[in-house]
């Protein structure tokens, strides 16, 4: 398994390539990728679900899809996608658009930059005595979702390539400097459309009356 980032900024994608397994599972066995997501990035689920073989079997955590990072949970949040049948190379490719939030301001501005974890890939299967090799939850999942999702079912976790790299999104953040003229600058936007409102709705009055 490796993944990569096509673009950066708010609105990006992770893309991951998961080679075939080394037996052919059993028929009663579906392949999950697992995201597990810092609070200063999201997924949609109404954008995942207009994708094209993507479907999100679970997203929990911070969704909230207009909060800053201040306002959402540390937590962050967690997404497990159904992957689909393998293609015919035999090598599975996931495309998964993700967003981040708006960071917090710093003193002197600039970038923030931002680690996601690498995704987590896996075969489970329904039956605890079936093919694979864990029959509890592994560690690598165990931190993430509950045991109780995957009732008596055994696990193969897709090893990682060990060159793989760190996955980085670099984000602009406003700077604290900046707060002031900000906070005045929307009171003064604010009340000239206040302002204009009442001058309309004077004028059409007089014009109605």
């Amino acid at each position: 398994l490796s993944s990569s980032l096509t673009a950066q900024g708010f609105h990006f994608t992770v893309t991951t390539r998961l080679a075939p397994h080394p037996h052919a599972p059993a028929e009663n066995c579906t392949l999950r990728l697992l995201h597990a997501l810092p609070p200063d990035v999201y997924a949609d689920r109404y954008e995942l679900a207009q994708r094209p073989g993507l479907s999100a079997s679970s997203l929990t955590g911070a969704s909230d899809l207009e909060l800053p990072v201040g306002g959402v949970d540390e937590g962050g949040s967690v997404l497990l996608l159904d992957v689909p049948e393998e293609g015919e190379s035999g090598e599975l490719v996931v495309d998964v658009p993700l967003h981040a939030r708006y960071g917090r301001p710093s003193s002197q501005g600039g970038y923030h930059t931002i680690q996601l974890g690498r995704p987590v890939g896996f075969w489970v299967c329904a039956g605890s005595q079936c093919c694979l090799e864990h029959t509890e939850l592994p560690h690598e999942l165990a931190a993430h979702v509950s045991s109780e999702l995957f009732p008596a079912s055994s696990f193969y976790i897709v090893p990682s390539a060990p060159s793989a790299p760190v996955i980085e999104v670099v984000i602009p953040v406003g700077s604290l400097a900046d707060l002031a003229v900000v906070d005045v600058g929307t009171a003064v936007v604010v009340l000239l459309c206040f302002l204009y409102l009442v001058v309309v709705s004077v004028q059409t009055a007089r014009r109605l009356y």
